[in-house]
């Protein structure tokens, strides 16, 4: 049996589904805020024609809200009244306050829906008292998924005036290990939104809690950090400590980088990103099948690292091309789900789709797809 995880293309936003091989399913974040009337419905004729949930009722039994940013929930509403599920448990980074939705919070709109629609009481969690928890009665993630399910960090308090900063550092940081219980492992890291002060976190909590180490960090893939920002994510410390293989950015191109002009938007993912990746996930597929992805330059952004570099001593090379949108074709571990560059407004940018499978016997399978119609293979993994 396989546990699934879809990656869906939803612009400038984040949405994922796990597929537990026991049956239970878990959507991760489902918003966004570019493009969100094409990404719904791309994203929706997913759930028609590839899922369960074709069919008005079925169970959702895990929504993660990783934090309250708009462009990880603001699909959640349109979801669940077109497609009707029974949603048992929410576990959301943040109050619910956060969260807005019609006549009041998200929370309140699924738990009176739940009520109301499919005669449910909706469990909510809001917080726990340690970490790592495992998700589910009792923390028995293994018995209520068949994989290992931990939180690793949410609802983190941080001081400042950044208030996207501090909403941002509320994330959800979620670990799936699989197959439960024995080696080889597939381990899986998703990170929301989660910030500089996330990592330490964590870092600092597996490297001084009893039982823990760092190296139970490493994971096989690692779904990158506020869609592929420096600014706020991805120290160089949290990338060489989870060391993954496979590396996946979510995000939209948003914002000018023309050379002549005052820079805006998101600019997400940024170069700068990928290249720390290259240096210090020392595990980063290397040679796979070439594929596109997309990533905004600017040279600042290598000046400014390199008069303080994360790691003290280890600047980072400036690449030689210039300010802009960069399309990158290599056989690096890393995917976009903004795949390719359009030319003009009547040849758009193309998204992308993932399903990464993780089998029993602990290989690891990604394909791709364009318009959910095929998922075309990419890349794997086996087990040495």
């Amino acid at each position: 049996m396989s546990l699934n995880i879809d990656i869906l293309d939803v612009g400038q936003g984040d949405g994922i589904v796990v597929w537990f091989p026991n049956g239970k399913t878990m959507m991760v974040d489902l918003g966004s805020t570019k493009n969100k009337g094409i990404v719904t419905a791309d994203s929706f004729a997913y759930f028609q024609q590839h899922t369960k949930f074709a069919k008005l009722g079925e169970t959702l039994d895990y929504l993660v809200l990783t934090h309250g940013d708009r462009d990880h929930y603001n699909m959640i509403v349109p979801f669940v009244e077109k497609f009707r599920p029974k949603i048992h448990n929410v576990i959301h980074g943040g109050p619910a306050a956060e969260y807005t939705a019609p006549d009041g919070n998200l929370i309140d709109w699924l738990r009176n829906y739940m009520a109301r629609t499919h005669s449910l009481t909706l469990n909510t969690v809001g917080s726990v008292p340690k970490f790592p928890y495992g998700v589910g009665p009792n923390e028995n993630s293994v018995g209520e998924f068949g994989a290992e399910v931990l939180i690793q960090c949410m609802g983190l308090r941080v001081d400042g005036t950044d208030a996207g900063y501090v909403k941002n550092s509320k994330s959800v940081v979620l670990q799936i290990r699989y197959p439960a219980n024995r080696r080889p492992q597939r381990v899986v890291t998703l990170t929301g939104d989660a910030t500089r002060h996330v990592e330490k976190f964590i870092l600092d909590t597996y490297k001084n809690t009893g039982g823990l180490s760092q190296d139970l960090l490493r994971s096989d893939i690692l779904k990158v950090a506020h869609h592929g920002s420096h600014r706020t994510s991805n120290h160089a410390e949290w990338i060489r400590a989870v060391n993954p293989y496979f590396a996946f950015l979510t995000s939209d191109r948003s914002g000018s980088l023309d050379g002549d002009q005052i820079a805006t938007g998101h600019r997400l993912p940024q170069h700068l990103v990928l290249d720390l990746l290259r240096k210090y996930a020392t595990r980063l597929a290397k040679g796979i099948a070439v594929h596109p992805y997309v990533s905004s330059f600017q040279r600042k952004d290598y000046d400014e690292y390199n008069l303080a570099p994360d790691i003290p001593g280890e600047p980072l090379p400036v690449p030689a091309i210039t300010d802009g949108w960069v399309q990158n074709h290599d056989g690096f571990g890393i995917f976009s789900t903004l795949a390719s560059m359009g030319i003009g407004a009547t040849d758009p940018d193309q998204g992308a789709q993932y399903r990464i499978e993780l089998t029993a016997d602990a290989a690891i399978n990604i394909s791709g797809t364009a318009d959910f119609t095929t998922f075309n293979p990419i890349t794997g993994l086996f087990p040495s």
